[in-house]
Order: structure tokens, then sequence, then C-alpha cells
């Protein structure tokens, strides 16, 4: 999720046929690569103020677009206002904007919805090549809702223009793999949201992408800096990766720490940033790499003890650690070199700052934590023996007494949502019992 103070997401190739004497136009305009990206903001919530900033923000950052052309960049956004779709581009002169749609007030976290305003855009600025980017709340793999404890956003927070709701419709990652099945395929999503390089996203979402861009903690409210990120949007080589530095770029140069551990600037992009790239292609092999990991070191109902693996919240609910930590700590060192060599494919980048700032940190109270033994990519653990022990599940216990004996029903509730999962059967948890 982005929170409300800090916890706040292509490739264009000309290639030229000469003669000896002369540059053959028509095969030129032929073979120039073209790409529409679109950014799909959800902020028809807390976030509505800061979803303005960031389209201007787009705005400027096309400026500096030098084929617009061949470069399409649309706007979806949902905000206090009614839904529309915006085209920014050049006239000639100065970059513009012209609103394509007008929407009726909708759910854009709605299935039918998201497909259809994707399809709908694209079609319109049909290319060789699409971008997509993700913005809004987002916690990752988790589901919109557990039964009866709600603790999860999943991606997005639309409510429906109500100022006064404390939550809104959320969209389940399941759901949003249906959404984007109906769509073009992408060379790349930009998840512009807290939480969501998760590995049970991302593989999740292997066929919908080559290439997801996102961060396995917390980002600040105001997202990242477009006036740098949407020149890399249309990049001509290693796009994904570019859009990861342009990110961080702006973050690094203005992060700054007193005693390592506070910040003591108003701005928010000097609190840090972790930001990846995962390349899709090879996410089923490492899928098969920690198959065989999982499946021969964690003894059927045994469990997993935890407290030595990186937590990315620092243990104040307990669902996101780091997973190369994971894989470290149950594997030998062979078998872990072994593994290793696969997830080194699937992460082709990896950037942040020394310290980022989280609202988990200090259980609860929020701060600025380490990220010194991370490597970018989140997952859950289903059989974590220490699960009930963070901070946010003992509070609960402290203010629910009678309720110790049935706690367990909780880690239960996450468990059986997570087999749901593509990830849960590809990397073995489904031999373990969990």
């Amino acid at each position: 999720m982005k929170f409300t103070y800090t916890c706040l997401c292509l490739l264009l190739i000309v290639l030229t046929s000469c003669s000896k004497d002369e540059v053959n136009t028509e095969e030129m305009k032929a073979e120039v690569k073209t790409r529409t990206t679109l950014a799909y903001i959800v902020a028809d919530n807390n976030l509505n103020s800061y979803a303005q900033e960031d389209v201007d923000e787009m705005i400027a950052g096309y400026a500096q677009v030098t084929d617009t052309e061949n470069n399409n960049l649309l706007i979806y956004i949902d905000d206090y206002s009614t839904p529309r779709l915006l085209h920014v581009k050049n006239d000639g002169t100065q970059v513009v904007v012209d609103t394509l749609y007008n929407y009726e007030e909708q759910n854009s976290l709605n299935i039918a919805v998201m497909s259809g305003v994707i399809n709908s855009a694209l079609g319109d600025f049909e290319a060789d090549d699409y971008g997509l980017i993700f913005w809004s709340h987002a916690n990752g793999w988790l589901p919109g809702s557990v039964q009866d404890e709600p603790t999860s956003k999943a991606f997005g927070e639309d409510v429906n223009n109500d100022v006064f709701a404390s939550d809104g419709v959320q969209m389940d990652i399941l759901d949003l793999k249906t959404a984007l099945e109906a769509t073009p395929h992408f060379n790349y999503i930009l998840f512009d949201a807290c939480d969501m390089q998760s590995i049970e996203v991302a593989y999740e979402l292997r066929y919908v992408a080559d290439n997801f861009i996102s961060s396995p903690s917390e980002i600040p409210t105001i997202g990242g800096y477009y006036n740098e990120i949407v020149p890399a949007l249309f990049s001509k080589d290693d796009t994904a990766n570019t859009i990861a530095q342009a990110y961080f770029n702006f973050y690094k140069s203005n992060y700054a720490l007193v005693d390592n551990e506070d910040s003591n600037s108003s701005s928010l992009y000097d609190q840090g940033i972790s930001i990846s790239v995962i390349a899709s292609k090879y996410l089923e092999d490492l899928a098969y790499a920690t198959n065989t990991i999982i499946t021969q070191n964690i003894a059927k109902d045994a469990g997993v003890a935890t407290n030595t693996i990186y937590s990315y919240d620092n243990n104040y609910y307990n669902f996101y650690y780091d997973l190369d930590s994971f894989i470290k700590t149950i594997s030998s060192n062979n078998q872990y070199q072994i593994w290793s060599k696969a997830y080194n494919k699937v992460v082709t980048s990896y950037l942040t700052t020394d310290y980022v700032y989280s609202a988990y940190a200090d259980d609860g109270y929020g701060g600025m934590y380490k990220t010194a033994g991370t490597t970018g990519v989140t997952t859950y653990i289903p059989g974590n023996t220490n699960f009930l022990e963070a901070s946010y599940w003992q509070d609960y216990l402290k203010e629910h007494p009678s309720e110790k004996g049935t706690m367990s029903r909780y880690q239960t509730n996450y468990n059986n949502y997570y087999s749901n999962y593509d990830w849960y059967i590809a990397s073995g948890w489904a031999n373990t019992g969990f």
C-alpha cells in the first residue's frame, strides 16, 4: 500500500535501410518500432491528491521524449472526479493533453472495467510494443480481505467517490491476472505501488508481461518521479532496467539520513526506495529450482523457523520475507549455489538505498529500517512456525485474549488463500502439507 505519509506501477528501435546513395524512407518508416504506454491510476482513495501531481510530472516528462510520433502516452485516472482517459501528445509546438473519454463513475478494479479500458485505449493507439503502469495502493500477494481479519489491499483501492469511506473495493491478484489475460501482451508492467515485487505476483502474471518493475517493500505516497521516468518508458534498449534506474535515481539523489535511522527533510523522496526488475521468461526455471529445494529440505508438516530470515515488514505481519534469504536458510551451500544461478537470471537488477522508510517498522509506529541482506523479491512462507510471533498478532492477542486458543485460524486462512497461487504448486509448497 502507499501510506498517507510515506508508504504509498517502449522499445523504440530506429533501423534505417540505406542504399549506397540514399535512404529508402518507406522502408525506414516500416521498420520503426512503435510503443504505447498506458498509466492506469486508481486514486479514488486517500492518494487522490498525489495522483494529479504525478500526472503533471508525466506531462513534463513526455516533453523530453524525442520521437513522440511513434511513442504514445495514455493516462487513465480514476480519482475523486469521474474516471477519464487522457492522451499526452506533442502538437508540434508543445505538449498538450486531450481528454479522449469521460466515463461514468465506475469501479476501476472490476475485471471487465479494467480489461475494457485497457483494450479500448490500446486499440485506439495500436503499436508494436506496449507498456503498462499500475498506480495505487497495494499489498502484493495478499487477498483483498481474509475472511474475518481484513488487513490487506491486494492491488488498488476504489472508494467510489465516497471521501468518507475508510476502505474501498480492492482487486485480488487472481482477478488482476484474469483482467490482463484479456489484453495485449506487455513489454513491461511497472507497479508504482507498495509490496508488489513478490514472487507470487510475478509468477501468477508471468504470461502477461516480459518484465515486472516494482518494489519489494513500501514506497512513499508520492511514488515515482515521472519527469525522469517517462523518457525511460520509451528507451531503445534494456527498457525495464532503464525504467528501474530512472525510478531509483531521483530517490537516491535526494536520499538523506540522520544517525542512519531518521530523515530530517520534509521531502518524502529522501526516505529511500528499493526497486527491482523480474524477467518473466526465466520464472519457470526458478520455480523448478525452488521446488527441488523445498521438497528436499522441508519435511511434510514440519514447518520452517523464520526468525533468521529477512522480513520486509519488520516482522509486523510476517507476510513478506526475502526469497533469497529463505532459500539460503533452508538449503545446503551447494543447493543454494545452483538455485542462485536461476534466481540471478530472473532478477535482472535490484537497486536500493541503505535504509528505507516503513510504516511497519518499530512495531507499526513507522521508521527507517536497513535493507542490508535483501535481494529484491519477497515471498510468503506458509509453513512459518513463527508467524503468530509477529507484532501485529501479538498486539491483537492482547486486545482479544479470549482468542488465544484460536489464533492459528488466521494463519490457516492465509495459507488456504495462498494455495490458489500457481507458485504454491510450482515451487513445491503443495508437497509440504501447508
